[in-house]
């Protein structure tokens, strides 16, 4: 049996109706013979593995026993997969257009420093939601939780059309070379959720493959369906994740730095939320109490 071009990734917890509807959508856009899919599910408890045998016959299925995390379960599917690309794709994401294979294998191919690329990601309404990401430094984070930047860059057109580099991409839509993969190796299964995508893409950099997105790609994400039902623990993990890049990178003392900063945000969001009379400061307060010891295990 010949490789496929792309193996393309889906980890599903909790998010079956999702799940159906995202690789629906890589049948219904992509040409059967570019792909494989293969399906990981995280331990959900919302059974349909029967569902999808029946449904998908052709895809490999990895049933994990319990939530073993994302860049755990990517790898369980990165080390069966046979193609030439890997693409991890959220369970939460949905292809809108053809040739989105065509394009990225493409662009691999005339730009061999590139080791990894992303695309737009646009929310359900259209709006932009990410085209690449600054690495969250202690500046960056500074720009993000306490001065707003992301609010502010929603309302901002992007210019760009033709391929261009960033700091890193989102995982929920990430391709990334066999080559660069071997050079760079697998997801950092540390990180149980959250910041392995940038810790990816830094270790690329650091191995000196560039990372790009390709504008000319768009792909629909409903955003964080799996851990929208508990905003808070999203919180914790992200902080905490975003600590541990810091310091792996950067050393302790900006990864402390990192989180004052970041507890600073959510004190913020606990004011604005109760101003606009929504619940979430129940979450942002509930997080700022959690993480009062990540100080603690950040310096372990």
């Amino acid at each position: 049996m010949s490789s496929p071009l792309f193996s393309i990734i889906v980890v599903n917890w909790n998010t079956w109706d999702l799940t159906f509807r995202c690789i629906d959508s890589i049948y219904k856009f992509c040409p059967k013979d570019y792909f494989e899919i293969i399906l990981v599910d995280n331990g959900s408890i919302d059974q349909n593995i029967k569902k999808i045998k029946s449904t998908y016959p052709n895809i490999q299925l990895l049933i994990n026993k319990k939530n073993l995390g994302f860049a755990k379960a990517n790898n369980q599917a990165i080390k069966i997969s046979r193609g030439q690309y890997v693409l991890l794709v959220n369970s939460d994401t949905e292809f809108i257009m053809k040739s989105v294979l065509q394009k990225i294998d493409q662009a691999f191919k005339i730009h061999s420093s590139i080791g990894i690329l992303g695309c737009k990601l646009l929310y359900p309404n259209g709006q932009i939601q990410s085209m690449g990401r600054n690495f969250l430094t202690f500046k960056e984070l500074v720009k993000t939780q306490l001065m707003f930047k992301d609010f502010f860059r929603k309302f901002l057109s992007s210019n760009h059309i033709k391929i261009f580099y960033t700091d890193y991409v989102d995982g929920a839509f990430l391709a990334i070379r066999r080559r660069t993969i071997i050079d760079i190796g697998l997801l950092n299964e540390k990180y149980f959720m959250y910041a392995e995508d940038m810790d990816w893409c830094m270790r690329a950099n650091l191995s000196n493959w560039n990372i790009a997105v390709l504008p000319s790609v768009a792909i629909r994400h409903y955003h964080a369906q799996s851990s929208i039902r508990n905003f808070k623990k999203m919180l914790y993990h992200s902080t905490y994740n975003i600590a541990r890049f810091n310091k792996e990178f950067f050393g302790e003392k900006v990864a402390l730095q990192c989180i004052h900063v970041i507890r600073l945000g959510m004190l913020q969001r606990v004011f604005l939320s109760l101003l606009r009379g929504n619940e979430l400061y129940k979450d942002y307060l509930r997080a700022f109490i959690d993480t009062r010891n990540l100080y603690l295990q950040i310096k372990k």
